[in-house]
């Protein structure tokens, strides 16, 4: 067979990327050779490190617990001052700090002429690994090291700076923890400070947590059993609560106020549970029942419902409600991430047993639920202004997860699709679904619209160094078939077209081009909030074209009626997977007596008093608006329809309609 011959297009995007991995190589070499002893020379000025330093204290620093902050910032206003001598391990501290901040900028903000913050946060971190692995014996593996080791995972992961290989790093990191001892309980050390005894507990309860999220990154196990180790989790202590020089014990604070230590005390909760779950889902001989899949999925669900109910009932906290936000953010999102992991191999199933629905239900759900936390702040922020917002990670940390919930959401549209069009009547027969066809085609909307706004997401959060483009490339090729295929096209040419164009948008965000001119450049792209309620859409059955003679039965036969078997399938998709009923009773919003008013009347005053968010007030509105289309006035008119066809009364139907019958909710008693 003549081989086929590569297209220009294809050969001239080859060399670019041979081009580009040529140019990151010589930058790591660089790093290596030029900046492993220079690490105070790459300091950026005062301004610029108060406002990395202050927005790491306020996000990651709110989650995963390393530093005590009144000390690191003590030494922070004593290095500035200049009265001591530099600390090279503070300054490693210092920037490895900054390089995880980095992420919550445009790829494209500049910090000076010369370089972006992207790009510095790049040298910083490998100047940085040039520093530790100077140093880096036996001797010198001490609590200040693994905190820079800690902050480092963090910051490679964030800025996608070879973060793919990280859980090599968080495997060598448990290790080096266990060498000095942090695995076992404090209370062996009977001279260790209460101060220390904590701070240990705060940093191994961090490594154990970057080595699982690494592992699911890597689809890997955990590098460390549960019975390895005897250390016990942290307690609720505010920073300030603790100093070294303490000597009395300090009670915790009670769980359900809000400290700094909250997330990590919360999350620490489910460790057991949900290193079980990674074991067994990235097991080499996967052997996980499905009964055993719902029992664990049980616990994960009761675990994130305990955690998250504990954020915004508290109104006495020490942290910003930006900060709370972002921590509320971020326990949800791994509680989901989980859920997802664990339902995700049995909801690929449903095709060949229907038992494995719920998994479906959970995938498409959860998918939904972290894609929602891809939505961009209200108000628009210029290029150089911080947005701490989970979001931001995309681009790095989390990448896949994002990733992997798009294609779910992809699959899901594929999959009815496949089943809509499966029930189709055959020519003749009850062309009258058409009017079915566009309530199934308005649920898929809003589904392609979810899928829309992570590729726009991920195309904002690519860096100039490339990373990302796999997963955006990737995403843009799936969204074009299911898209295709929904509008009846031809989808390997809708595919074919999408990735030429993708690929090229690429290619110009590497070379220097800002996303929004790219958009801006291919025409306006309307992209719906997840969060904001979806309006209402009249539905007035006079207005639907119905043709008597292609509904009527075939001579000397009868029509099929399908009327009872459609009302239990729309009542089985609008309340099992629409409603809204099982989240309001766990966010106490639910009252039989005022349905309608549920989310406009108590779900605000749910808002206003902290109780709930209004992300998540929002997306409730949404979702309900979705079931009330599915589950009211409009699945009985077409029933309806479909007994009169078969009598051969159908246009009696549209002029005998009471007059409140043809609104939008005239039929709801």
């Amino acid at each position: 067979m003549q081989k086929k011959s590569k297209s220009p297009e294809y050969l001239k995007l080859k060399k670019f990327r041979g081009e580009m991995l040529s140019r990151e190589k010589q930058d790591h070499q660089k790093a290596y050779r030029e900046k492993a002893f220079t690490l105070e020379e790459m300091l950026p000025h005062r301004r610029v490190a108060d406002e990395l330093v202050s927005l790491y204290l306020s996000t990651f620093e709110t989650t995963y617990r390393i530093l005590h902050v009144p000390t690191f910032l003590k030494q922070y206003e004593t290095y500035w001052a200049g009265t001591e001598t530099a600390d090279m391990a503070f300054i490693a501290k210092l920037l490895a700090v900054m390089a995880a901040s980095s992420c919550f900028f445009s790829p494209t903000t500049r910090l000076n002429e010369n370089d972006t913050l992207h790009s510095a946060a790049g040298g910083w971190i490998m100047a940085v690994q040039s520093w530790i692995s100077s140093i880096n014996v036996s001797s010198t593996i001490d609590f200040n090291m693994l905190q820079i080791q800690c902050i480092l995972i963090l910051a490679r992961q964030a800025d996608a700076t070879d973060g793919d290989v990280v859980w090599i790093s968080s495997g060598s990191l448990i290790r080096s923890a266990m060498m000095i001892g942090l695995h076992r309980n404090p209370a062996r050390f009977p001279k260790m400070t209460r101060f220390w005894a904590e701070m240990r507990r705060r940093l191994w309860a961090t490594i154990l947590e970057l080595d699982l999220q690494s592992a699911l990154d890597g689809g890997m196990p955990p590098s460390i059993d549960l019975d390895e180790y005897d250390c016990d989790p942290p307690s609720n202590y505010d920073d300030e609560d603790l100093t070294e020089d303490l000597t009395e014990d300090v009670i915790p604070k009670d769980a359900a106020m809000v400290t700094r230590s909250s997330f990590q005390v919360l999350l620490a909760r489910s460790l057991s549970l949900r290193v079980r779950v990674a074991k067994l889902v990235n097991s080499l001989k996967f052997a996980l029942s499905y009964d055993e899949a719902l029992r664990l999925s049980e616990q994960l669900v009761q675990y994130r419902d305990n955690a998250l109910a504990l954020f915004p009932d508290n109104a006495s906290t020490s942290i910003s409600p930006e900060s709370l936000q972002f921590t509320r953010s971020f326990l949800m999102f791994i509680m989901v991430r989980f859920l997802l992991v664990l339902h995700r191999p049995f909801s690929l199933s449903v095709q060949l047993s229907p038992k494995f629905s719920y998994s479906r239900k959970i995938c498409l759900e959860s998918s939904l639920e972290m894609l929602s936390q891809l939505d961009a702040p209200a108000v628009s922020l210029p290029e150089a202004q911080a947005c701490p917002h989970l979001g931001q990670l995309s681009g790095g940390m989390f990448r896949d997860e994002f990733f992997h919930a798009a294609i779910t959401v992809c699959v899901e549209v594929s999959l009815q699709a496949s089943e809509f069009s499966s029930s189709k009547q055959p020519p003749g027969q009850l062309s009258s679904l058409s009017s079915l066809n566009d309530l199934v085609r308005s649920q898929q909307d809003v589904l392609v619209r979810a899928v829309e706004h992570t590729l726009d997401t991920f195309g904002s959060r690519i860096s100039p160094r490339g990373k990302g483009c796999k997963a955006f490339i990737f995403l843009a090729m799936a969204l074009a078939s299911v898209k295709a295929r929904l509008n009846g096209e031809d989808a390997l040419r809708k595919v074919e077209q999408v990735a030429a164009k993708s690929i090229k948008d690429c290619e110009r965000l590497i070379r220097g081009k800002a996303w929004a001119d790219i958009r801006r450049e291919d025409g306006p792209v309307v992209v719906t909030n997840l969060n904001s309620a979806a309006p209402e859409v009249p539905f007035d059955p006079a207005l639907v074209p119905y043709e008597s003679a292609s509904v009527s039965a075939p001579p000397g036969g009868q029509a099929s009626n399908h009327a009872v078997a459609y009302l239990l399938a729309n009542w089985l998709i609008s309340f099992g997977v629409f409603s809204t009923r099982r989240e309001k009773l766990k966010l106490g919003i639910d009252h039989n007596q005022a349905p309608r008013e549920d989310l406009a009347k108590f779900g605000e005053a749910a808002v206003q008093s902290g109780k709930i968010t209004r992300q998540t007030l929002n997306r409730l509105k949404r979702q309900e608006a979705i079931m009330a289309n599915s589950a009211e006035h409009y699945p009985l008119f077409v029933a309806a329809s479909m007994v009169l066809a078969q009598h051969g009364d159908l246009t009696a139907m549209h002029t005998d309609l009471p007059s409140p019958c043809r609104s939008s909710r005239g039929c709801v008693q």
